[in-house]
């Protein structure tokens, strides 16, 4: 077994990605409550399960009677109980055929030859989240370079305790001052640590901030430039990164913050929240829409977050809430539905996209490539649809997490989640 496999087989999980992609088709199918959608449980696939099995339905989405061709047979009743997985290696060894994974041997020769550079350091650690040395290269990274913003970002992108996420989301929130998403980790770990006040006062400075998630193609380019320095092509190196990415931390945050914060009751359609604590949140969802680089389960999750606010601020008799707003609620949800609308029939792929670049022809990887690199994955993946909807509607590519006869059920629709 060469060193390469060696390090493959003995990768560990991906504790915050992974938990992010273990409830990602219940966050695709919109069938799980926010309130239950917790990016590190790890019992979110068996969550997913009974959401299909009991018909749960997300307000101003899909209603019980829409989906219950697909949940509430018999059949699917039956296959709840052994609900498919998630292979997170399934595509490693194409992705390897693609572009070799950095090997240890590689990692140490230019470790050396940079002298073991902050900047080195941070491009290994996007390059490969999962290595047992990537927590050495943080702490190393830290101490040579406090004031390097991607360093804080990198912080952020780990749930490790031995960090401190508040301090990283402080130094970040001043090293990129237009970004809000470092004042949305402040919240959360404010939040986190028993702080409400401060979480409030962090995300009414985050709403006066105009970008989000500036640093995320920075991350990006840094792992590239890892593969690049050991000899891979510029071509190989983005494949590689850009179709083995993960969820993002700003979008964790998001998520977490919600579920902290309650401003929607139990049924997903009352208002509990203050109307001040409840514009922050509209605010940080719309903020995260609007990232160039946001990722198909980030920006399917803010959508449907968005979709029930909107929901329930609509349902509001007492129009409180008017004043927050820059149109009426009526109007919002519909545009919020309009744009949960443009990916779907993709999202519930979100764990399966080198298998959709494996079925392109060779321009369109190329081109798909391209669009991810310069505008994010959901424009490229929405082009990659539109150029060739049947891969997106073959039932022998069966999306990860999901019945073969569920995924027989939809094709029925189109490969469409909601009601045509």
């Amino acid at each position: 077994m060469s060193a390469m496999d060696t390090k493959e087989s003995s990768k560990r999980k991906k504790p915050l990605r992974h938990g992010l992609l273990l409830l990602g088709f219940a966050l695709a199918v919109g069938l799980i409550p926010f309130a239950l959608r917790k990016p590190e449980l790890k019992s979110s696939i068996g969550l997913a399960t009974q959401g299909l099995a009991s018909g749960i339905s997300r307000p101003g989405i899909i209603d019980a009677s829409e989906i219950s061709e697909l949940s509430l047979t018999n059949d699917t009743i039956k296959q709840s109980k052994e609900q498919p997985g998630y292979n997170f290696d399934y595509y490693d060894s194409y992705l390897n055929q693609l572009c070799p994974s950095l090997t240890e041997a590689e990692e140490d020769r230019l470790l050396t030859s940079s002298g073991r550079s902050a900047k080195v350091l941070m491009g290994l650690f996007f390059a490969d989240l999962d290595s047992a040395r990537a927590k050495q290269w943080l702490r190393e990274a830290l101490l040579k370079a406090p004031n390097d913003p991607l360093v804080h970002y990198a912080v952020l992108s780990k749930a490790w305790p031995e960090f401190d996420r508040l301090h990283s989301a402080l130094e970040l929130a001043k090293l990129a001052p237009n970004d809000a998403a470092p004042l949305h980790a402040a919240a959360l770990e404010s939040l986190n640590r028993g702080d409400r006040a401060a979480a409030i006062a962090y995300l009414t400075q985050a709403a006066e901030r105009s970008d989000f998630s500036s640093l995320s193609k920075d991350a990006l380019d840094a792992a590239i430039a890892s593969y690049q320095s050991v000899g891979r092509t510029e071509s190989e190196a983005r494949t590689r990164v850009l179709l083995q990415g993960g969820s993002q931390w700003e979008g964790v945050a998001g998520w977490d913050l919600n579920e902290q914060l309650k401003i929607l009751g139990p049924d997903g359609t009352t208002l509990w929240g203050s109307d001040e604590v409840t514009s922050l949140l509209i605010n940080a969802h719309q903020k995260a829409l609007s990232a160039p680089y946001a990722d198909l389960i980030t920006y399917t999750g803010a959508r449907m977050d968005e979709i029930n606010f909107f929901a329930a601020i609509a349902a509001d008799p007492s129009d409180r809430l008017a004043q927050y707003l820059p149109a009426p609620a009526s109007e919002l949800l519909a545009n919020a539905k309009a744009g949960l609308a443009a990916v779907d029939g993709i999202a519930v792929f979100f764990c399966d996209k080198p298998g959709i670049y494996q079925r392109l022809d060779e321009q369109q990887r190329i081109e798909l490539i391209n669009r991810i690199y310069q505008d994010g994955e959901v424009s490229a993946y929405r082009w990659a649809y539109q150029t060739r909807p049947d891969i997106f509607r073959s039932p022998d590519f069966v999306p990860q997490g999901m019945w073969p006869g569920t995924w027989a059920s939809m094709l029925k629709k189109g490969g469409s989640l909601l009601r045509p």
